[in-house]
């Protein structure tokens, strides 16, 4: 590494004062205006020089790191595959992905801020707005502890939820969870199909409830098959979890469903693998509906999937953000604010017509 270069050793390259170099090359300096031939010198002399300002004067002169916090509330590593990580899913990769362009576009940089065995990454994230690391937070998580824990804790700098169904004051961009379920439904119903299955993970899940009940309201017939549900994000484990369910579901009884909602893309992929490889045609034999549509496009069948259009999402949230730290501690007006991202279901190959030789249960 080289030697540091000061603002004294451009000045004197490029035959101007110290604080003219300064105005120009420091935005934040107050001053008058420098005539376009002595600062094309000094533009000069800096890139001759490998001139680089110092971030951490220019953070405490401003106030301000040009820094934004992304929280993640992620399922830890697993020790039997130490390289699957929750960034490395699409999901998360296409939400943290389209932040980290709209801050760039901004004109601000973003760090992401995860759980450790230590602290939460919400915990994380106060102590980074205290250490003035981070200007405002975009916090994802689905824990009521975590949301308690901001509630509790209020932050001295903006904070925008992504995703978490509406509580508290803090403002929110999510999707509209119920409308997707109701789209999946609806879509499979116009194609004709009467009898549906869910595939998701066994314990509370509100997308099954939701599931269920606009299989209800549609006058259809609705059953669960449940996959055992782990702290991992290794898509290969979750996958061979989701084929024995379907498998041992499809051996215990006859098949009635033409239809089925999967909880997301990566299930969905599972199950058409399990019907597949048990004999049934997709979508000849059963139509597959999948969820958030980050893998869809590349599963075989290409699967039908529901958006929770999760770029739009990233980049709405992050938008909402740094206009609140432009308001400096006034925040009073977005209190409460909540903002809906519309899903949008994609048509795929994984799902058409019910079969000619099935019949249409009623209603019980």
């Amino acid at each position: 590494m080289g030697d540091i270069i000061t603002l004294a050793q451009v000045a004197k390259e490029s035959g101007v004062s110290i604080s003219t170099v300064s105005r120009l090359l420091n935005p934040t300096h107050p001053g008058g205006k420098i005539g376009k031939r002595s600062a094309q010198r000094v533009r000069d002399a800096a890139m001759r020089l490998g001139y680089v300002p110092n971030y951490h004067a220019q953070v405490m002169k401003k106030g301000s790191s040009g820094v934004v916090g992304v929280v993640l509330d992620l399922a830890r590593e697993v020790d039997t595959d130490p390289e699957a990580t929750a960034l490395g899913m699409p999901y998360f990769g296409t939400m943290v992905g389209a932040i980290e362009r709209r801050t760039r576009e901004l004109g601000v940089d973003m760090a992401i801020v995860a759980t450790t065995d230590q602290a939460r990454a919400v915990e994380r994230g106060l102590l980074g707005v205290k250490q003035r690391k981070y200007d405002g937070l975009l916090v994802w998580t689905s824990s009521e502890r975590d949301l308690q824990f901001l509630i509790d804790n209020p932050m001295p700098v903006p904070v925008v939820l992504l995703g978490l169904a509406p509580r508290g004051e803090l403002p929110l961009v999510y999707w509209d969870e119920p409308a997707a379920v109701q789209m999946a439904v609806e879509h499979l119903s116009s194609l004709g199909h009467r009898e549906l299955l869910w595939i998701g993970p066994d314990g509370p899940c509100e997308r099954e409830r939701l599931f269920m009940k606009a299989v209800w309201d549609g006058g259809l017939r609705g059953a669960s098959c449940r996959y055992e549900k782990i702290d991992t994000e290794c898509l290969g484990r979750i996958a061979e979890l989701v084929e024995a369910a379907v498998h041992k579901h499809l051996a215990a009884q006859p098949r009635t469903f033409t239809g089925v909602v999967c909880y997301n893309d990566t299930v969905a992929a599972a199950a058409c693998a399990a019907c597949l490889d048990s004999g049934l045609k997709i979508p000849a034999d059963l139509s597959v509906v999948g969820f958030d549509n980050v893998l869809a496009a590349v599963c075989y069948p290409h699967l039908t999937s529901v958006s929770q259009r999760l770029y739009e999402l990233g980049r709405r949230a992050t938008d909402l953000l740094i206009e609140m730290t432009q308001h400096e501690n006034d925040w009073s007006k977005y209190r409460g604010l909540r903002e809906t991202i519309a899903p949008r279901l994609v048509p795929r190959k994984s799902t058409g017509p019910i079969p000619s030789n099935s019949t249409s249960p009623s209603k019980g």
